[in-house]
């Protein structure tokens, strides 16, 4: 069997219609799974405990500070946490948005590449485009090599057609991916 036939045999092809919900956990498996995405959630886990213990010192500690301070770190802890637990979600509304406009995505995964197609577009990413990824409860979510994950893509499971198609799409990436 030559190459190209067992490349053809071996594809796992998805359909489906991008939602809010995969875009939120194709991010939100970004923030944990790359460099950056760790250094920012410590950031803002640190910034809101430390803005709650500043909040708590400063309102039971001796003299107790003016109420102004206590509301400034009490809001900097809220921001901090804020952004922590609403960003991927209002990142995803803004993602979802731009994918829905491309109707139906039609996803086709082989040795040789990932192609996405709609009737809008056709993009081809090269395992060296996008050599590392994790699975989720929903998705397969692709990375880019760099640190910043700059480069994701996802590939929602609903969307595979046969009762093995999980199984194989993710022989398929373990062959050619890295698991993170």
């Amino acid at each position: 069997m030559t190459a190209e036939a067992r490349d053809v045999r071996e594809a796992v092809e998805l359909v489906y219609r991008p939602t809010a919900q995969d875009a939120t956990e194709m991010l939100t498996a970004r923030m944990r799974r790359t460099p950056s995405g760790r250094r920012l959630r410590w950031l803002l886990w640190s910034s809101g405990v430390a803005g709650a213990l500043l909040a708590v010192v400063m309102a039971a500690g001796p003299g107790t500070g003016s109420p102004a301070l206590v509301a400034g770190a009490g809001g900097l802890s809220g921001a901090a946490f804020g952004l922590l637990f609403l960003s991927p979600r209002l990142q995803a509304r803004q993602v979802q948005r731009l994918a829905a406009t491309h109707g139906e995505h039609r996803a086709v995964v082989d040795d040789s590449a990932v192609r996405w197609t709609t009737y809008a577009s056709e993009v081809s990413c090269t395992w060296q485009a996008l050599p590392r990824y994790t699975e989720t409860p929903r998705l397969f979510v692709l990375f880019s090599g760099d640190r910043v994950g700059l480069n994701v893509a996802c590939l929602p499971k609903r969307g595979i057609s046969g009762p093995d198609g999980a199984d194989r799409l993710r022989t398929l990436l373990d062959r050619n991916a890295e698991r993170v």
